[in-house]
């Protein structure tokens, strides 16, 4: 069966439309013409040979025009005219079919509705071309005009311009010269430097010119021409926006990585690759948007803290969260990946906060991977932890923060619930000018803040998240797009990658290693000792000479609280606690920063007093040698071998005489003594030592 507007193959002779079917005749309008070619066939000819295969169906869609649903107003005001005066030509049929007729029906219509014939025989073809609907006479104004050509520069262009206003002028070599010069030079290398201030460049380059006062100096502006003619804005940005480099200077003034993140397809997620709860846990920090006070006095501002969060990246289910007041670093963050573990009752309760187990439900279980953001996680500590646990460290690669959204989202929703309850918290208004500085409203000091953290963060737990993107069997199960619900389902339908832990395994994971030594006063590190049960029950310390005794440790510390070390002396095996020495005790509380600035002032100090050293030692060794040259000087020559003979006889005689002068000195002394003393008689009589005692050999026995 053949329809008005059906597309068909006819043998080699091409394809054709059937613009109508009168009694026995169907007349086929040839499409691929270049002009209204209109022929008529018998029926039953066209029947047969559809049923010997000379005559086929072809998909009509590839043939019709469809128009965009943008039409501007003027393109559907010339639809509406066209669609009129054609309507009132093809329902004559069959006489608008034929070459001769038609020619009369337009010649009538044209006088009819004041336009040109011509103009209606190309609407005739744009009719039974494109698909005989309106779609079909849409005209094409963007073909207009020969795009993409330049007029003559010599040309007046634009609208009249508003009474009082200069014409633009024809734009000159010299002005498109200009145009170039200070895009290149100027625009595309400086990301400040706006479009704006690139027009204004440009005039300065056109209008002005600069020479050197030669008496000072200094540069002397001026306009080199009142009546240089200036293109407007409107011009260089015409002329800036056709050359459609656009693109090519935003990669040159921000580079391809900022491009590539702003303009790049978003076709996936980034938890397409991890279906289970504990798949991928992502952690990440950020200043808190709330000022506290010291805990010892609320008369002291701290600043914002630092808020580690650990966000489950397929349940959204804040997982654990540390606030302290230290800069970010991987011994911070190991503070919240150590709260994932905790039972999180007997963690609010150290808060004074109760809560059932439900409310929070995760403890004792790690993730297969962590998530980080090329910060705390890039190092050694990060590559132990891994090592030590094994467990996976992931990074993102640069500018990615959309990899870990959901986190960002956690912070995001953190911030805007505790800004209205509050007092000090920060927001985008704060610091500008007339705005009160939140500071001085800061009331809360860490305590308070962690305790209203919790509260915060079982609400969002259990709050839903709007907009969320959930798994298809959640969808299928109306699983409720809440944190805790979906955290809960996962583990409840084996959907989980989680991993349990003991918290001294993770513990010691996260803790940096070093190499300590074994000395008789006790295991050496950072210049502190330590000793622990197993070593003094096995003696590390009294056989550190012995051949073969264990002489290096290696261990965990830290470096907050240096009071304690984990000694790793069986692999395996849970390490042993090592604590301070009572030689080391003077370091007890301090971080290893205080014991290592503390060993470093007394180096200071030391090298402060290097010049006096020196100068002692000097003056103590020409002292020294003053008194042996003149002894050397008094020998008459070398002593002789038969001089060695008698000395213990020598050395008697030379010590009688030394007593009988340290008597006399002794003598002298008391009498001097009791001199000061004030004895009214001027002094008494010195007794002798009694018979047989010598003054310094004891009682003679």
């Amino acid at each position: 069966m053949f329809f008005v507007r059906d597309v068909i193959q006819h043998g080699r002779k091409g394809q054709f439309r059937i613009v109508g079917i009168h009694r026995d005749a169907v007349f086929l309008f040839d499409l691929n013409a270049v002009r209204t070619v209109i022929t008529e066939h018998s029926l039953e000819a066209l029947k047969s040979g559809l049923g010997k295969g000379k005559v086929e169906f072809l998909a009509g869609h590839a043939f019709n025009c469809r128009a965009g649903h943008d039409l501007s107003k003027a393109q559907v005001r010339r639809i509406t005219q066209r669609l009129e005066q054609v309507r009132d030509l093809v329902v004559q049929m069959p006489a608008i079919f034929y070459s001769p007729d038609r020619g009369r029906l337009v010649s009538q219509a044209s006088r009819k509705f004041g336009v040109s014939a011509k103009t209606l025989h190309k609407a005739l073809f744009q009719f039974w071309h494109g698909g005989m609907t309106m779609d079909a006479l849409v005209p094409h104004f963007e073909r207009c005009g020969a795009p993409g050509k330049d007029k003559p520069l010599d040309t007046i262009r634009g609208r009249k311009p508003d009474e009082g206003m200069a014409r633009a002028p024809a734009l000159t070599q010299e002005m498109l010269n200009a145009f170039q010069r200070c895009t290149d030079g100027h625009y595309k290398r400086n990301r400040h430097v706006t479009l704006a201030e690139t027009y204004n460049m440009v005039l300065d380059l056109l209008c002005t010119r600069s020479v050197t006062d030669p008496e000072t100096g200094a540069p002397i502006t001026f306009v080199k021409d009142p009546d240089v003619a200036i293109p407007t804005e409107r011009q260089f940005l015409y002329w800036y926006y056709k050359q459609g480099r656009a693109k090519s200077d935003a990669k040159a003034r921000f580079g391809d990585v900022r491009i590539a993140l702003r303009s790049r397809a978003r076709l996936s997620y980034a938890a397409q690759d991890n279906p289970n709860a504990g798949g991928r846990f992502i952690v990440d920090s950020t200043k808190l948007d709330v000022n506290l006070v010291s805990s010892t006095n609320r008369e002291i501002f701290i600043g914002t803290p630092t808020f580690y969060i650990v966000v489950d990246e397929v349940t959204a289910m804040i997982v654990g969260f540390a606030i302290s007041l230290e800069n970010t670093s991987w011994l911070a963050q190991g503070v919240a990946i150590f709260n994932c573990l905790e039972d999180k009752v007997a963690f609010c309760r150290r808060y004074g906060i109760e809560i059932a187990p439900e409310d929070w439900p995760v403890h004792g279980m790690m993730p297969i991977r962590f998530l980080f953001d090329r910060g705390e996680a890039r190092g050694e500590l990060a590559t132990e932890f891994a090592r030590k646990s094994g467990l996976i460290v992931e990074n993102t690669s640069p500018y990615r923060g959309d990899l870990k959204g959901i986190c960002e989202q956690r912070f995001d929703l953190v911030n805007e619930t505790l800004r209205p309850q509050i007092p000090g918290a920060r927001d985008a208004d704060s610091g500008k000018r007339g705005e009160r500085d939140p500071r001085l409203n800061a009331s809360l000091n860490l305590e308070e803040i962690t305790q209203v953290l919790i509260h915060t963060i079982i609400y969002l737990n259990n709050r839903v998240v709007t907009g969320f993107r959930q798994s298809k069997a959640m969808l299928a199960q109306q699983v409720p797009n809440i944190p805790a619900a979906m955290w809960n389902w996962c583990l409840d339908t084996g959907r989980s990658a989680l991993i349990r832990f003991d918290k001294d395994e993770i513990g010691i994971s996260l803790l940096p290693s070093g190499t300590g030594s074994i000395t008789a006063q006790g295991v050496c590190f950072k210049g502190l000792f330590y000793t622990c049960e197993r070593a003094e029950s096995e003696q590390w310390f009294e056989q550190v000479n012995a051949a073969g005794s264990q002489r290096q440790i290696s261990l965990s510390y830290h470096p907050w609280l240096m009071d304690a070390v984990y000694l790793h002396v069986e692999a395996g095996r849970r390490p042993e606690l090592a604590v301070l020495t009572p030689y080391s005790q003077n370091h007890a509380g301090m971080s290893l920063p205080e014991v290592e600035q503390l060993r470093l002032a007394k180096r200071i100090a030391t090298q402060g007093r290097q010049l006096d050293q020196t100068l002692l030692h000097a003056d103590y060794r020409n002292q020294v040698s003053h008194i042996v040259q003149s002894a050397v000087q008094e020998r008459i020559d070398h002593l002789r071998p038969r001089d060695l003979k008698g000395a213990r006889e020598h050395r008697a005689l030379d010590a009688a005489s030394n007593r009988e002068d340290e008597k006399e000195r002794l003598r002298l002394g008391i009498a001097q003594y009791d001199a000061q003393s004030g004895d009214p008689e001027g002094g008494r009589e010195v007794q002798g030592p009694p018979p047989g005692d010598e003054l310094g050999d004891g009682e003679a026995l």
